[in-house]
């Protein structure tokens, strides 16, 4: 009974619409209800997934995922209710103004008593419906999983790693590694292609990002920016390698698209300074799904043979670029870029 009253209030629009159809097209429907004299009930299926009544009849069958309901068409007849109290006496209306003397009548006889009226009879008040309760509906599916939590606070620094193996005696003068590392954030725009790119020197340590934009995939030499990272072969060379690490400081979540960092030598004589054909490496692993801070990525491109001229400038460009959903990104690197000289 219950989860007929609470079926009831939830679609009482429904059960209107199908009582004043009922009486208003004279049972238009008696197809598809059942109407005995003996227990006169409306049949109909409800929906487990939406709670939409759809009429029925006794012996029709419901369709999956819908189970039968019925209930009285017509409910006994309620007793008569007591008198309403009597209403107030109206306010007494303005007098009219006085017509004109007519001539005397002559008396008329006096007519008999009118009979007096039957009084009307009282509307019948319809008992409340009485409903079979349903069978207890299934357990519904699960739920999707949750959107992703946001990204927690910054763990502690963790110990100091162990000093590594000393390395092996270089050839005097034969060959030069420059080192250069700094934070670098680079970004992507529309499309995923790179934005901002971070700029390196050639040897030296930066202790704030520097950030540049590239101009038909060249740098303008002139800029304060460029100006501030470039530096100068000082000897004639041929450089044989380029490699880098790069360490996330500031965690992302990448939702169904990945991030490419690349490293590429600029250089020019000039106000324009240009990429190096094959001194370039692509870090590996890409960055993608939750990255958390210190996540990192490496690259190294060995076999090379490009001369390089003394005086010539040159600046090492940190670049991403993203594919995916989300295009457009941006990332905070701790980024460290080797060349080897000979």
């Amino acid at each position: 009974m219950s989860y007929v009253l609470s079926l009831a209030r939830r679609h009482a629009v429904a059960f209107l619409a199908v009582f004043l159809l009922l009486g208003g097209t004279a049972y238009a429907v008696a197809d598809r209800v059942v109407m005995s004299r003996a227990t006169p009930k409306i049949y109909a299926c409800v929906t487990e997934t939406h709670g939409t009544l759809n009429l029925s009849s006794a012996k029709a069958r419901c369709e999956p995922g819908q189970r039968k309901i019925s209930w009285n068409a017509e409910g006994q007849r309620g007793l008569p209710g007591t008198d309403g109290a009597r209403g107030a006496r109206g306010a007494a209306g303005a007098a009219g103004p006085a017509g004109p003397a007519g001539p005397a009548g002559a008396a008329g006889a006096k007519g008999a008593p009118g009979e007096k009226g039957a009084k009307g009879d009282r509307g019948e008040t319809g008992p409340a419906g009485a409903g079979e309760r349903g069978p207890a509906g299934t357990q519904g599916e699960r739920g999707a999983a949750g959107a992703v939590g946001p990204i927690g606070p910054i763990g502690p620094q963790g110990p100091t790693g162990l000093q590594g193996p000393a390395g092996t005696n270089g050839t005097d003068g034969a060959s030069a590694m420059l080192t250069a590392s700094g934070p670098t954030s680079p970004t992507t725009i529309a499309g995923g292609v790179s934005g901002d790119v971070g700029l390196l020197p050639l040897s030296g340590q930066l202790t704030a990002s520097n950030t540049s934009i590239l101009m038909g995939g060249t740098l303008d030499g002139d800029t304060p920016e460029v100006r501030a990272a470039a530096q100068v072969f000082p000897r004639d060379g041929t450089l044989t390698a380029i490699g880098g690490t790069f360490v996330v400081t500031q965690a992302m979540s990448l939702i169904s698209t990945t991030i490419t960092v690349e490293a590429q030598l600029f250089t020019g004589s000039g106000t324009t300074l240009t990429p190096v054909p094959g001194a370039q490496c692509i870090a590996v692993p890409a960055l993608t799904g939750i990255v958390s801070i210190g996540v990192l990525s490496r690259c190294i491109t060995t076999g090379l043979s490009i001369p390089v001229t003394a005086g010539t400038r040159g600046v090492v460009v940190v670049t991403i670029t993203a594919a995916g959903i989300q295009l457009t990104q941006s990332a905070q690197l701790q980024s460290a870029v080797s060349l080897a000289v000979a």
